[in-house]
């Protein structure tokens, strides 16, 4: 999926995979979303999701761009500590 976003394209299928989540989606049904955290080449952020299982590999349903800080929040949201300190300044409290 390529979407151009404030003038930037961003394409699925490119750049560095940073981490993938699986959620569930739904109330009554059981169903789970595939949401992966992307950045490209030039640096920028994005997220592309599609539900979990249904869609076939590579094919997104969805892209949104983040800012670097939308990016770091995400990562602690969903506790990927070896990954932020990779990609981002952490410091002790």
């Amino acid at each position: 999926m390529i979407r151009i976003l404030d003038g930037k394209r961003y394409n699925s299928s490119g750049g560095q995979k940073i981490a993938r989540v699986i959620v569930p989606y739904g109330q009554e049904t059981k169903h789970e979303y595939e949401i992966t955290l992307r950045r490209t080449d030039r640096g920028n952020w994005f997220l592309c999701s599609r539900p979990y299982g249904l869609a076939l590999p590579g094919v997104y349903q969805d892209l949104d761009a983040l800012t670097p800080r939308q990016a770091q929040r995400w990562l602690e949201i969903h506790n990927r500590l070896d990954i932020l300190e990779e990609h981002f300044d952490i410091e002790d409290a």
